[in-house]
């Protein structure tokens, strides 16, 4: 999957063994890329990684950052076959989302966006996720939104399905203001059923209550 995605290697590690070592500090709960060295001197970290320690977190901190999403894509796409082929995942139904990522940091050159957890619009990373509703698997992400672009992002990701499995998903499910009516359109022309959540108002549930019933229904 490493060699899928183009990775790049340096004279001291290789591709994988940078994938392996960011790898083994989110089984480790290790919060941030830059607390490397809680686990540099480990080992066990080491071995998983096949290096004789892990690299420090500037080297691990430059990798993450710098790569190209079209890297990262092509790594998803390799490991959203491999996913499907074990039966980890199997699309019938996919889960869409955004998060925000709070930048803690001063000056930051970056948007603002809503963080539930501060109840406020505030700088910070925009990120998307797609996970099997199934087995809650993960099988797309993206760091790399904008305003300008996120709207959109539930087709980048109906193509990147299809470019996996052949079709486009059969159901996508998420918030109503994942997107827009547009986007929608474009949703529906391509065949791809979708379920849009929204809160539950006491105005939108009063509302629903006040509906007829339909001949037949209990």
């Amino acid at each position: 999957m490493a060699a899928a995605a183009g990775y790049p290697s340096t004279p001291s590690i290789p591709a994988l063994s940078y994938v392996l070592s960011l790898l083994a500090l989110k089984l480790t709960s290790t919060r941030r890329v830059s607390h490397a060295c809680d686990i540099a001197a480990d080992p066990g970290a080491a071995l998983f990684a096949g290096l004789t320690a892990l690299p420090k977190a500037t080297a691990l901190t430059t990798y993450s950052y710098r790569l190209e999403h079209s890297r990262q894509a092509a790594f998803l796409a390799a490991l959203d076959k491999a996913a499907i082929a074990a039966g980890l995942a199997d699309g019938e139904a996919l889960n869409l989302d955004f998060h925000a990522v709070m930048h803690w940091g001063g000056d930051p050159v970056l948007e603002k966006h809503y963080v539930p957890r501060r109840s406020q619009r505030t700088r910070s990373v925009l990120t998307f996720f797609a996970e099997d509703a199934g087995t809650h698997t993960l099988v797309y992400a993206n760091a790399d939104l904008s305003k300008a672009s996120q709207n959109r992002e539930v087709i980048a990701f109906a193509d990147h399905w299809k470019a996996v499995t052949g079709a486009d998903p059969a159901l996508l499910i998420f918030d109503s203001k994942l997107t827009t009516q547009a986007v929608l359109a474009e949703l529906d022309d391509r065949g791809i059923g979708f379920i849009t959540l929204r809160a539950r108002h006491p105005g939108a549930t009063k509302a629903l209550a006040a509906l007829p019933r339909a001949p037949g229904s209990p």
